[in-house]
This record gives structure tokens, C-alpha cells and sequence, in this order.
């Protein structure tokens, strides 16, 4: 019975526990082999998580020195990481809310990148000034899905424009 109650413990996701063993049996040997497996797991997602905090965290500095404003947004629509442009230019703030950016049309494109076949977007424009310059950024949304092509988030990118709209004027 303990061990049927530990083993739905442990599909729970709960890998605290092992097996009390006083049996010297073929249930003892079926709990010694339970609690090693478990022990192997617990380090097995100890490893993971180490990986991927130091993944997260060297995609956090990179994102910090790219000089073009992007942004990170979750499936749910929350800014996970943002270049320091993206935050000073148009208010990307990790942790925030794509909902409550500056600009509507951000959210929107997140949305669109979420179809299974995302529009093409970018054709709008955002203008800003800054410190007196008049600033031109085509935003786009480039959807991030898994292996089995689930939608888990998207990348905002604010391409710098200016330049290109000032030659065509010329």
C-alpha cells in the first residue's frame, strides 16, 4: 500500500519522499530499487534546473547588450525579458503585461503569432521622437513553439526603420 501512495506522490511531481523498507523480500528489493530510482530523478531535475537558470540567466545578459528593441512575451501575454532599448523606448518591462504596453498593436501582434499560420504584420509603423529626432520602428512577432509546434510565446522585434523610410523620401 505505501508504495502504490508514494508512487502517486511521485506522478504528482513529488520527488521528496522514499520508501520506508523493513522487508527483506521481493517487496523490500522493489522498494530499495524504488527510492535509488527516485533519488536519481531528484538529481536528474536538480541538473535541469541548474541548466536551464544558467541558460536563462545568459539570455538575460545577452538580451541586455543587443542595441535593437526586443522582447521575450510568455503564451500567456507577460513580457519575460526585454532588451534595455525595448524598456527605455517603448516601455517593455519584464514581468509586465503585453496588455498594458504602450502601444496596442504589440499586443496584437503577439496574438497573431499565435495562429497557426501567423499574419505577416510589420507593415505598420511606429513613430517616435527622441531627445528632439523623429524615429521610425516596423514591429513584428515572431511566434516560439515547441516540438509538437504548441505556441508557448512569441519575440517581439522593433526594427529601426528610420534610415530606409529617409532614403525612400529622398
Amino acid at each position: 500500500r505505501g508504495l502504490i501512495v508514494t508512487t502517486q506522490e511521485i506522478r504528482a511531481g513529488n520527488l521528496n519522499l522514499t520508501i520506508r523498507n523493513d522487508a527483506c523480500d521481493e517487496i523490500g528489493q522493489l522498494s530499495e530499487a524504488f527510492n535509488a530510482m527516485v533519488s536519481s530523478l531528484r538529481l536528474f531535475r536538480r541538473s535541469d534546473q541548474e541548466k536551464l537558470l544558467r541558460v536563462q540567466h545568459s539570455i538575460q545578459e545577452a538580451f541586455q547588450h543587443l542595441p535593437a528593441a526586443m522582447a521575450i512575451v510568455d503564451a500567456e501575454g507577460n513580457i519575460e525579458v526585454a532588451t534595455t532599448s525595448a524598456q527605455a523606448q517603448f516601455g517593455l518591462a519584464p514581468g509586465m503585461a503585453i496588455e498594458q504596453a504602450p502601444y496596442p498593436l504589440l499586443a496584437e501582434l503577439h496574438r497573431l503569432a499565435q495562429s497557426p499560420r501567423p499574419g505577416e504584420g510589420g507593415q505598420e509603423i511606429i513613430q517616435q521622437f527622441r531627445d528632439g529626432e523623429e524615429r521610425f520602428y516596423r514591429p513584428r512577432a515572431v511566434p516560439i513553439r515547441d516540438a509538437d509546434k504548441e505556441f508557448r510565446g512569441s519575440v517581439l522585434i522593433l526594427e529601426d526603420v528610420t534610415l530606409l523610410l529617409q532614403n525612400d523620401e529622398i
